[in-house]
């Protein structure tokens, strides 16, 4: 657990990297970048996952923990409106 906020900052500095490295690639050849999610088989598919529960729960906690610390007190009113709006 001491661990675990070096291993995501390197998480995080290496997808920073990966991302800086793919736009200088797309600079160089246009031909690299990826198509539009639209164009994909399963976007559909993937739309309807989006309005599943644990979906819906996952980005709650994720919006919290963005919101300032992901308290109990932070994810208790987006959890209650979830449970509302499935029930």
């Amino acid at each position: 657990y001491i661990r675990m906020p070096y291993v995501l900052s390197y998480i995080k500095d290496k997808h920073k990297q990966e991302q800086q490295q793919y736009q200088e690639a797309i600079k160089k050849n246009p031909n690299l970048k990826l198509p539009n999610l639209e164009s994909y088989p399963d976007y559909q598919e993937s739309l309807k996952e989006k309005e599943c529960l644990t979906y819906k729960l996952g980005e709650a906690f994720i919006k919290a923990n963005t919101a300032g610390g992901g308290t109990i007190i932070q994810i208790t009113p987006c959890l209650l409106q979830l449970c509302k709006r499935s029930a």
